[in-house]
């Protein structure tokens, strides 16, 4: 080692305290943490919604609505299990979690037209979005399922839920409205056919306080679009509302004639009938009927299925069938081949009730008014509607009538309708007039013989003076007189007007209308042969 080389050594000391520069990654940390933390108190849950199809859905662009309100988005959308619809992903705020309950609504808003009218036009620009409607209930749910459509009603909406039917017959659509007096009061929600019964049944909503005009005596009938019918009161148009004419409606009210009734407060069955006046019409909810066969040798022409039997106005009954096939009919020419028609009586329009005890001594009634004359005609119900019925009354001249069967139904007689009579009963008076003209010729010549005889007696001037005015009058009625020949040139005359008034009564008995309408406007019935 130099000599002149210092020996140097070093000195090893701990460091005390902290080191600033932690700071800064430390400080980074606890903000990330914080923001983490912030970002999770945040969010609100997860839900999952399932749709047919993801029409108008967008992940990370559409949103979840209530009330215009923003409260989620959708973060994802893939297909379920069965690829049979999609299932959408959403993350939901916070303030959401009261709305997602059970029986919470789920649909997508976008542009849409249906019976109810026009809606979703504001997602034209915005694009579209899923509405939440919240449901009462209160317990949680995370898993829905999503509307095809928007709800006619929010869950919680005052009012009443009832159920409609109209037979077999779609007539209405979900969103039509439900009328009270010109006041649309509630809608149809729903429309459901069952299968088995073979009925449309519609689940309505009126909604409060319109709801507490529901009473068990109220009556619901149709008012779509115009009605226009021809009734012996002349033509008859009913409308309803321009709302009701182009997209259809159902009406309801109590009838006058009718108490108005307990009121309803749960969902209640009722039916709907055509219009006002079927109401009213008994035959309309008669269950029990008898069916009976009438045999016509003149036309039919103009009486339909479902026209009424009536007796003094009244209707007892209706016209099940015009044409009825039967192994008989060799030849429908054949003019000893009647035309069967078959009608059904009810015991209820009779005056008994609609049972089967009614129904058997409705059938013994009946049995025994044909035997005291009880008959049946083809009678005019509407000269403009061109439309028949089927009268039943007593013949005078017929008692002790045996009862008859055809096809195991009871036949009620006929008789000629009142056109009828009047063309058979036409030239028998002519012939009477003709006849009686020919008494006046001969009680003319004996009235002139009389005169002369009395000329040659010795009789009071006054009696001569009467005898020859019943000469000149036996004169003016003689034979060949100008006034006997005016007689019979009137008659005449009254001969050839019915002769050529036949044809024309008879249009006018076959079709009533056709004095106005084209009498060819239906077809007449065709015969057909028995299966």
């Amino acid at each position: 080692m130099n000599k002149n080389e210092r020996h140097l050594s070093a000195t090893v000391s701990n460091i005390k305290g902290f080191n600033r520069i932690w700071l800064v990654p430390i400080l980074a940390l606890l903000i990330g943490a914080w923001m983490l933390f912030y970002t999770w108190i945040q969010q609100g849950p997860e839900i999952k919604i399932s749709f047919e199809s993801a029409s108008g859905i967008e992940e990370g662009k559409t949103k979840i609505k209530v009330r215009s309100l923003d409260i989620g988005t959708v973060t994802g959308v893939h297909f379920n299990d069965n690829f049979d619809g999609v299932i959408v992903t959403a993350q939901m705020l916070p303030g959401a979690v009261p709305f997602l309950v059970k029986d919470s609504k789920f649909w997508v808003v976008e542009p849409r037209i249906d019976a109810s009218g026009i809606s979703g036009l504001s997602t034209l620009l915005s694009g579209a979005y899923i509405e939440l409607a919240p449901s009462i209930n209160t317990k949680k749910e995370r898993v829905f399922a999503g509307l095809t459509k928007p709800p006619q009603t929010p869950p919680d909406a005052p009012g009443l839920h009832i159920t409609l039917n109209s037979g077999g017959r779609f007539d209405f659509a979900a969103g039509n409205s439900i009328i009270y007096k010109g006041l649309q009061v509630g809608q149809i929600e729903d429309v459901y056919f069952n299968t088995e019964e073979r009925i449309v049944y519609y689940n309505v909503f009126v909604q409060a306080p319109y709801h507490k005009l529901l009473t068990e005596n109220t009556k619901f009938w149709s008012i779509s679009g115009i009605s226009v019918g021809i009734t012996s009161e002349g033509l008859k148009v009913t409308s309803g509302t321009l709302g009701t004419i182009l997209s259809g409606g159902i009406e309801f009210g109590v009838p006058e004639n009718l108490p108005l009734g307990d009121k309803i407060t749960e969902r209640t069955y009722f039916k709907i009938y055509s219009d006002y006046e079927a109401i009213f019409k008994q035959d309309d909810e008669h269950e029990i009927s008898i069916e009976y066969m009438l045999l016509f040798k003149e036309s039919i022409s103009g009486l339909h299925r479902k026209a009424a039997v009536k007796y003094r106005g009244l209707t007892v009954g209706e016209v099940s069938e015009v044409n009825v096939p039967y192994q008989q009919a060799k030849n429908i020419l054949d003019e000893k081949v009647a035309i069967p028609v078959r009608i059904s009586l009810y015991p209820e329009a009779m005056g008994l009730a609609d049972d089967d005890d009614a129904k058997a001594q409705a059938t013994a009634d009946v049995e025994k008014w044909i035997s005291k004359g009880l008959s049946a005609s083809i009678e005019i119900d509407s000269i403009l509607g061109g439309t028949k019925l089927v009268e039943l009354s007593y013949a005078d001249d017929k008692h002790n009538v045996a009862v008859k069967k055809f096809q195991s139904l009871t036949v009620i007689p006929v008789a000629a309708n009142g056109l009828g009579e009047i063309l058979k009963n036409a030239d028998t008076l002519v012939v009477q007039a003709t006849a009686t003209l020919k008494r006046f010729d001969q009680v003319a010549m004996s009235a002139d013989k009389f005169v002369i005889d009395t000329n040659e007696a010795n009789l009071p001037n006054a009696i001569k003076n009467t005898l020859s005015e019943i000469d000149i009058l036996a004169g003016d009625l003689a034979q060949k007189s100008p006034l006997q020949q005016e007689i019979m040139h009137t008659f005449t005359a009254l001969n050839r007007v019915l002769f050529e008034l036949e044809p024309l009564i008879k249009q006018v008995s076959e079709q009533p209308n056709s004095l106005i309408f084209d009498r060819t406007l239906k077809a007449d019935e065709q015969p057909r042969a028995a299966p």
